[in-house]
């Protein structure tokens, strides 16, 4: 049956190729007949009516069709195809605009009809909007489809059923699923789903949710100030929408979303606030926040431009020799170094030392001994220099002047008597080789991962990689997984708070089983009660308190008695409690070292620090390192 109606369609297409050819050779001539014309308004008006039939055919094929988007392809191209040659005949025939038989002698292409001329111009197509059941996306889709498509008096009702359907994905989708494809059926659908998703209360309760859970600003960045402007004004114009009283809500929005942003910007807008006679308006609070994001652009676009200019510019390269006279200095451009081709020092290959895999195999006494003879630099491992002229990074371990792949730490030597000790000599002499080991000043956390079966609800089976963390409190998968098994994803709103307090979103949720690969068992939910699980969680927090009472804040250190292999300098990134006379050390508050400040004698003796209020500046003799 689907075969048939194609070949119909085919025969039409055909009948258009030919209108098509028959109308170029008329408007080849010069004059047209009074015999060509009669002709072609003829075959014209037989051309009316292949539309009629293209129409019904075509809708039949779409009712058919497992892939409605091929058919509307199919339909876009021959209206197209169509309306054009219905122009052109008509400009060709006497009494419209354009061509006809009587022609002025200037040779004239148009004639203009009623002193007016009209221009023709094709706007850009207006694709169907999207809707997958997501409150604050309703607003826009009702609004937009009923000005394109429920409101137009050229659209039958079952081509609005078809474009209704093409629309929605999703849990809206379902809403209409079980209703039958007819012309008569398309208004039940659209009120069904109007019921289901106008409804004025709990469109309310998603845009106000949106607007207490906008992400908050973390650095400066204009891209993440005019985010927080967009979402603010679209949930606001969607409330305003809703008949809500947004106009008087200002002082109400600008504290939420003053407390989002960094703080910088915040400082930034405080200082502006202050310069203000009354209270600030909504609108000055964006306005304020748009300029300070289009100065970041256009500093960022700065930058940028400075980057690609630095990259131009000429490099000096400079010889160092044992005779300090006879240095020398050679300014090549760009171009010459990329000429000079980087090679290898061990297996002359185009890389450099630290990229060279023979190097790496081995071992770190062999590393150092071999950095010696090809006389590089053991700070960044290339030729032309030594390690006291170096700019290069230092060891990320120790921060000593070595490259990272020549780091090793430092042990008591110890005399080996038993070349095969047994077990119990084997443990002893680890907790002894342990001891003499130096603390290193940075730690590292080592999370075991497991192979594991993934199942959907659907059956489906996929091998994957879990990454096991005892101290998180929720499960993650990614989109790549979640794709991969089809699963189905429903839409919630989840903060996520990790390490530090920094906090993000998530915005969709599924359903899977993980099983064993090597045994008959899988993951289910133990059936836990609330009241049961925080007993469980206010229990572990008084151990872990108890024992942070007394292991540590008893023993809190001075700087004068930090461990001597700090330096009295704190990494950063370091963990610190900040001192306050005031409050007992167990009300101390935390903070992370996010910067450091060298004095003009080169000791640093002050951190800026940034805590949960923000980031201050504090003297080491007024703060304590954690020890992790």
């Amino acid at each position: 049956m689907a075969d048939k109606l194609v070949k119909r369609r085919s025969s039409m297409k055909a009948k258009l190729t030919t209108f098509s050819a028959y109308l170029n050779v008329l408007k080849s001539c010069d004059n047209l007949s009074n015999l060509q014309i009669i002709e072609l308004e003829t075959r014209f008006d037989k051309f009316n009516a292949l539309y009629t039939e293209f129409d019904e055919l075509q809708t039949e094929i779409e009712v058919s069709s497992d892939k409605p988007d091929e058919a509307y392809a199919t339909r876009d191209q021959f209206e197209q195809q169509y309306y054009s040659l219905v122009a052109l005949a008509r400009s060709l025939l006497p009494g419209t605009d354009g061509k006809s038989q009587h022609r002025d002698s200037t040779g004239s292409e148009a004639t203009v009809l009623g002193g007016t001329k009209t221009n023709f111009v094709r706007l850009p197509r207006i694709d169907l909007p999207h809707f997958d059941g997501s409150y604050q996306n309703w607003l826009e889709y009702r609004d937009t489809f009923i000005s394109l498509i429920h409101d137009s008096s050229c659209i039958d009702n079952i081509n609005k059923f078809h474009y209704l359907r093409a629309s929605l994905k999703g849990k809206a989708a379902e809403v209409i699923k079980n209703i039958d494809f007819k012309a008569d059926h398309y208004k039940l659908a659209w009120d069904l789903l109007c019921e289901r998703y106008d409804n004025s209360r709990l469109l309310i309760d998603k845009h106000l949710q949106a607007l207490f859970e906008v992400a908050p600003v973390t650095s400066e960045s204009s891209v993440v100030l005019r985010r927080l402007i967009d979402t603010t004004s679209k949930n606001i114009r969607a409330l305003k929408s809703l008949n809500e009283p947004t106009e008087h809500w200002d002082t109400i929005i600008i504290y939420m979303m003053s407390v989002k942003l960094d703080a910088t910007t915040s400082r930034y807008w405080e200082e502006y606030r202050n310069t203000l006679s009354g209270k600030p308006t909504l609108a000055q609070f964006t306005t304020f926040i748009n300029n300070k994001a289009d100065l970041l652009e256009t500093l960022e676009d700065n930058n940028k431009h400075i980057n690609n200019n630095n990259k131009q510019k000429s490099y000096a390269i400079v010889s160092h020799g044992s005779n300090k006279n006879n240095n020398t200095s050679i300014n090549k451009n760009i171009t010459n170094i990329n000429k000079n081709k980087i090679t290898c020092p061990m297996c002359s290959r185009d890389h450099l030392l630290y990229m060279c895999d023979s190097f790496k195999k081995l071992t770190i006494e062999e590393r150092k001994q071999k950095a010696n003879d090809l006389k590089v630099c053991t700070n960044c491992l290339r030729l032309g220099h030594d390690e006291k002229r170096c700019r290069m990074t230092r060891c990320k371990y120790c921060s000593a002047k070595h490259n990272t792949l020549l780091h090793m730490e430092r042990t008591e030597p110890a005399p080996i008597q038993n070349p095969m000790p047994s077990t119990s000599e084997s443990i002893a002499l680890s907790a002894n080789s342990a001891a003499n080991i130096e603390p290193c000043t940075r730690s590292f956390v080592l999370l075991s991962t497991a192979m594991v079966t993934a199942v959907s609800g659907s059956g489906e089976r996929c091998e994957a990689r879990i990454l096991l963390d005892n101290g998180s409190t929720a499960n993650f998968i990614t989109d790549k997984l979640c794709n991969k098994l089809r699963l189905s994803k429903d839409d919630t709103r989840s903060t996520i708070t990790g390490v530090g307090n920094q906090t993000s979103t998530s915005a969709q949720s599924c359903n899977l089983t993980i099983e064993s690969i090597n045994g008959d068992y899988s993951v289910t939910d133990a059936s836990i009660s609330r009241l049961e699980r925080y007993q469980r969680v206010e229990c572990i927090k008084q151990h872990f308190w108890k024992r942070f009472n007394i292991e540590y804040i008893s023993s809190l250190q001075q700087k004068t008695k930090w461990p001597a292999s700090t330096n009295g300098d704190i990494a950063l990134g370091s963990l610190v409690l900040i001192k306050d006379k005031a409050l007992p050390p167990l009300c101390w508050s935390l903070g992370r070292v996010a910067k450091v400040y060298p004095g003009s004698d080169g000791v640093t003796r002050v951190a800026e620090l940034k805590t949960k209020r923000g980031t201050i500046r504090r003297g080491f003799n007024n703060i304590c390192p954690l020890p992790l």
